[in-house]
């Protein structure tokens, strides 16, 4: 087991170097003033400091008051920016909102959106879930950003657990601190993105199967409810899908004997099942309607070489174009089975270039917060630039961390936590070279990175002791 898990963070690891290299010369070929490259690396450098220096005044908080501390700051945060920055939702965002309203009539809606494509081709977890919030309290954009900030208080909080989990007590801090001063997290709450609640179930789903298969004894409740988990951020992303992989590999590579490993498959994989299979039908009984994985629509996205991989105004046309539903995603198999076996060589440079699109950028969180203000502030557009540099730094030096900790975990004894993580972040990046491929997409996937840089913080600062 050893050597497997040596290799697969070998192999991480220079997947990873490779983005990062590539990233830095795109970057550097921006021409920007040297000192934009300065803020967003001193927030990293920051954390990393406050996280494993002997005398920094988080290490020496006791544990509730480090969490109480960094959650009512974090909330702060996100609370001033949501007041700030009135962002109205757009695109995407903007036809969340419109079906959370029409989800929170609670009736059959077979009639007035049975035939939409657009509908269709979107995971509902997240306007679902929002539609249930405003059955409550009423439509409200409002309702839906602090609903954003819970989110990420709690993401918070479980990915120190998860941290905590995997590296121990002063990893699980560092990670915490790395995500609570994520730029891009700040700015994206000001946005209906579904990948605040996508994050919120990816990270419990993780941190639960992680303490549920640890020895001597599994908890086999736990691993269940991994699976469940697992279904829900699938609901609410559909490329969280990658999670369920991620924890069938590791229970095959790490749980030993082989009955436990059984068990605990037929545990997470039912789980998974068997809510996919509630939650389908329970959103025909009440909605006439089944959700639709929406791969097809991605796939013929991302083999499209012109826009290298992103989404692109032709093919979407020819798959709305379709008379039906199951025509368009008829089409949108063959045409990229076309794609890819007509030009094999071509499609494989995609899926690497695709790769280092994934996570070179995460100017996105600056850019759709900004993008359409129901009143302008001149003192944050007027900084926009400035906010975007501050974003990628931040990127580039987590990327640097994170690839450091994928080589330092070849040298250590195999861990379910790491494993987890390592295959999360290696299955997560080649899907998205497969399937369509926007920087945003990589924000589900950026706290295990965040958990291998403050794994490899603390193991140089355990090697060579700081002086204090």
């Amino acid at each position: 087991m050893r050597r497997a898990h040596q290799f697969l963070a070998l192999v991480t690891g220079c997947g990873f170097l490779y983005i990062t290299i590539k990233s830095l010369r795109w970057w550097f070929r921006l021409h920007h003033p040297w000192y934009d490259y300065l803020w967003g690396s001193a927030l990293g450098f920051a954390a990393i400091g406050l996280g494993v220096l002997p005398r920094s005044p988080i290490r020496r908080l006791p544990e509730r008051g480090f969490l109480i501390l960094l959650t009512v700051i974090f909330a702060a945060s996100r609370l001033w920016w949501v007041a700030l920055v009135p962002t109205k939702p757009v695109s995407d965002f903007a036809m969340y909102q419109a079906w959370a309203e029409m989800f929170s009539q609670g009736r059959p809606l077979d009639a007035v959106l049975g035939q939409s494509k657009v509908f269709l081709v979107h995971a509902w977890g997240y306007p679902l879930a929002l539609g249930g919030l405003y059955a409550i309290v009423g439509s409200s954009v409002l309702a839906a950003k602090l609903l954003n900030v819970v989110a990420g208080a709690l993401s918070l909080l479980l990915l120190y657990r998860l941290g905590k989990a995997v590296s121990g007590e002063d990893a699980g801090r560092l990670a915490a601190l790395l995500f609570g001063l994520w730029p891009s997290q700040l700015f994206l709450t000001s946005v209906l993105a579904s990948e605040h609640l996508g994050l919120l179930a990816a990270l419990a789903a993780q941190a639960t199967l992680v303490a549920a298969i640890n020895p001597p004894t599994p908890r086999w409740t736990s691993v269940a409810l991994s699976g469940v988990l697992m279904a829900v951020a699938a609901a609410v992303r559909a490329a969280l899908m990658v999670l369920l992989l991620a924890g069938v590999l590791t229970v095959v590579l790490l749980c030993r004997p082989a009955r436990r490993a059984a068990i605990s498959l037929l545990l997470l994989v039912g789980g998974f099942w068997l809510t996919h299979v509630v939650y389908r039908h329970g959103v025909h009984a009440i909605y006439h309607l089944r959700p639709y994985a929406q791969l097809d629509w991605t796939l013929l996205q991302g083999t499209n070489f012109e826009s290298h991989g992103a989404w692109n105004e032709a093919d979407a046309r020819n798959f709305m174009d379709r008379p039906t539903f199951e025509d368009a995603r008829a089409f949108a198999r063959a045409e990229a089975l076309h794609r890819i076996t007509s030009e094999p060589q071509r499609f494989a440079q995609l899926v690497v270039r695709k790769q280092v699109e994934l996570w070179r950028d995460d100017w996105y969180g600056v850019q759709w917060s900004l993008f359409d203000l129901e009143a302008r502030s001149a003192a944050v557009t007027a900084r926009k630039d400035a906010l975007i540099w501050v974003s990628r730094c931040y990127q580039v030096f987590v990327l640097l961390c994170g690839t450091a900790g994928c080589f330092l975990a070849a040298q250590a004894d195999a861990q379910r936590g790491v494993v987890l993580i390592l295959l999360l972040l290696l299955v997560g990046t080649w899907v998205h070279g497969i399937f369509e491929v926007q920087s945003r997409y990589h924000y589900v996937l950026e706290p295990a990175l965040f958990v291998l840089a403050a794994r490899a913080a603390v193991t140089v600062r355990m090697r060579r002791p700081l002086a204090g």
